[in-house]
């Protein structure tokens, strides 16, 4: 994938699509799928190397849960602490959130934090650690978004993340990141050539 690094950045698309060119060549990612990717994988080599990764929040969130949702997050307070979430109990069914993962930025709600419960909840009774669909959803919740437009500076940090991947091609759940044409595709869909 050197030849991402090497390209020339267009610019974007509809603020979702990022545009390359190198030579004849033009490559299309998808910034959020591509982004998704880069925090899925870092989660996975975090959770290897039992690095910390948790920031304190200026306000706790504190959420009432539904009683089977409570139960859950007490019983599995270690893989959210793994994770990056600092947790603890604060009254019937209700939990506070001291501490989120360090790549979640001020978006960051109550409301996302139950997604990642839902997803987790629908792992089954008796499952032991992390589920990849739970990362996948909490890699999801703070990638960068379609309709953002970014920074070239973004972009080329989003390519050198990109190509450190393992597997750059595909977003967590099976979607293609890069899309390539060549000039010769361009050529024959004006009709310059046959």
């Amino acid at each position: 994938l050197a030849e991402l690094l090497e390209a020339d950045i267009i610019g974007q698309v509809f603020d979702t699509y990022i545009l390359l060119q190198n030579g004849d060549t033009l490559y299309i990612i998808d910034q959020h799928a591509a982004h998704e990717r880069i925090r899925f994988e870092m989660l996975k080599r975090r959770m290897k190397s039992e690095e910390s990764f948790s920031q304190a929040v200026l306000e706790p969130y504190i959420i009432k849960l539904k009683p089977t949702e409570f139960e859950l997050v007490m019983g599995r307070l270690d893989d959210f602490r793994i994770i990056g979430f600092e947790i603890e109990a604060f009254g019937t069914n209700t939990i506070i959130i001291r501490s989120i993962p360090d790549f979640y930025d001020a978006s960051f709600s109550s409301g996302d934090f139950i997604e990642i419960l839902d997803r987790w909840s629908q792992a089954g009774p008796g499952q032991t650690g992390i589920s990849d669909e739970a990362l996948y959803t909490v890699a999801c919740k703070g990638a960068i978004k379609a309709n953002r437009t970014l920074a070239k500076e973004e972009i080329r940090g989003l390519l050198e993340s990109l190509t450190a991947t393992e597997n750059p091609y595909t977003c967590v759940h099976g979607r293609p990141i890069i899309l390539t044409l060549d000039k010769r595709e361009f050529e024959k869909r004006f009709k310059r050539i046959v």
